[in-house]
């Protein structure tokens, strides 16, 4: 699959535990001239010894250090039985009017941890997340 790496939070990151991706940097906030979205895709399966449990949210921030969810823009708890490489977990439209200049994926692992997995978050204007 090809996407845009200047678009790119998370390449393959590993989330074993509670994390953060990178943080894009947009340069200023505004509104987008068309619709962009939000991709969270499985590269590698994840495993668990317990029933670790992994949600992510899109967050942002005027600046670098006091980020804020965007409304509606969150993966709900999955467990591990969806986390197999290669699966979609979330295509969403952004809403443009709560982007300010920064922009990071927020991964939240409760009830346990993981020992094997990685996701790809990233921002594509291609509904399919492809370019």
């Amino acid at each position: 699959m090809n996407h845009d790496k200047f678009l790119q939070m998370s390449d393959g990151q590993a989330v074993t535990v509670t994390a953060d991706s990178a943080v894009l940097d947009l340069q200023k906030p505004g509104d987008f001239m068309r619709p962009l979205y939000w991709i969270l895709r499985v590269t590698e399966t994840f495993e668990t010894s317990d029933s670790a449990v992994l949600s992510a949210t899109l967050q942002t921030a005027d600046d670098s250090g006091s980020y804020a969810a965007i409304p509606g823009m969150a993966l709900g708890a999955t467990t591990v039985a969806d986390l197999t490489e290669g699966a979609l977990l979330l295509r969403q439209p952004i809403p443009a009017c709560d982007v300010k200049r920064y922009l990071k994926t927020a991964y939240t692992v409760s009830v346990g941890s993981f020992t094997a997995g990685k996701i790809d978050s990233y921002i594509s204007e291609n509904q399919g997340g492809v370019y």
